[in-house]
């Protein structure tokens, strides 16, 4: 049987008691991680609300896990999570294909239950466009997918799909005169970019990720703005020139080959029940055993993406975007 090929796919491992013993050198989740629970976080519905549920003795940061570890009233998906993990779910809808030609996705906060979806939980909505190479619109609401009012479009830089980057609803670069560009305060900020190595028919096995994020500001804990006003100052312009200043750079795990399943596994801890090529986890910068987020198949256009800082909503999303997009040189 040739690995990349036949089974491409990372699949949860086994609820067997051989599969289940994990050492201390396997890709389960670090310590810290193992004792906290997939947490999920619920919107405010007042400041009151919050006040009253949050007592003196917890932390400023447990304190805004509840707003999506922000207190920005503007968007707060834009900012990062807190450092336990936000539990989501993302759901395909083919529905709106005949009239806008692609699928619409739509990302919530997980619930316990495995009953509909509820859409007060709806967090984000995503929608590809007509365009000429990938590009996909971030918004917090269904009705401002056909707008210029959102919070993140998802663009591929090249046509063969390895190579993406998402923004905010900033101006772009080139609608400013180059004299002036330096100083544009209302230049787009890049939030994240994602890499794929090519690996055409998957002969090299598994597909291989790399997220490259905004360094984050350690007082603050937000990232550092990216305005580029020319490609060297872009978050794929410092990559290319491995310079490390303004950036972190994360992997995927890889997953490793079960003789028993005959395919790739990695354990996602119960969160993925589907085998995927496009199933993945992303790891800190410095610690490729710690998980910042996890993405997988639960079912036909049902996903879970589970996440934490120092991403964001929007950020997490737009990675998970971008795994869902056709890969002429990744498939």
């Amino acid at each position: 049987m040739t690995v990349g090929i036949d089974n491409p796919a990372f699949e949860d491992f086994l609820d067997s008691e051989e599969e289940t013993r994990v050492d201390e050198n396997s890709n389960e989740l670090n310590s810290t991680e193992k004792n906290a629970y997939f947490k999920s976080v619920a919107r405010q519905e007042s400041a009151e609300n919050e006040t009253a549920h949050v007592n003196d003795s917890e932390s400023e940061e447990e304190a805004q896990e509840a707003d999506f570890g922000t207190q920005d009233p503007k968007v707060v998906q834009l900012n990062p999570a807190g450092k336990e993990i936000v539990k989501c779910r993302i759901t395909r809808d083919r529905k709106g294909i005949e009239a806008f030609g692609y699928p619409t996705y739509f990302l919530f906060l997980d619930s316990s239950t495995e009953s509909e979806t509820n859409m007060k939980d709806m967090v984000l909505c995503a929608r590809k466009r007509k365009t000429g190479n990938s590009s996909y619109i971030i918004a917090t609401s269904v009705e401002n997918l056909n707008s210029e009012i959102f919070v993140g479009k998802l663009k591929s830089n090249n046509l063969i799909g390895t190579r993406f980057t998402c923004y905010d609803h900033g101006r772009k670069p080139e609608a400013t005169d180059m004299v002036r560009r330096d100083k544009d305060e209302n230049l787009r900020s890049e939030m994240v970019s994602i890499l794929y190595d090519q690996n055409v028919l998957g002969f090299k096995g598994p597909r291989k990720m790399t997220v490259v994020l905004p360094k984050m500001d350690e007082e603050s804990k937000k990232a550092i703005t990216i305005k580029p006003a020319q490609a060297s100052q872009t978050l794929l312009g410092y990559f290319d020139e491995a310079d490390l200043t303004h950036i972190t750079v994360h992997h995927n795990r890889q997953p490793n080959w079960n003789d028993k399943t005959q395919s790739y596994v990695l354990n996602f801890n119960g969160r993925v029940t589907q085998a995927s090529v496009k199933n993945f986890q992303i790891t800190e910068s410095d610690n490729p055993q710690s998980t910042i987020m996890q993405f997988g198949r639960i079912r036909n256009d049902n996903f879970t993406m589970d996440y934490r800082y120092p991403l964001s909503a929007v950020q997490a999303f737009g990675i998970a975007l971008s795994s869902f997009d056709p890969k002429i040189a990744c498939e």
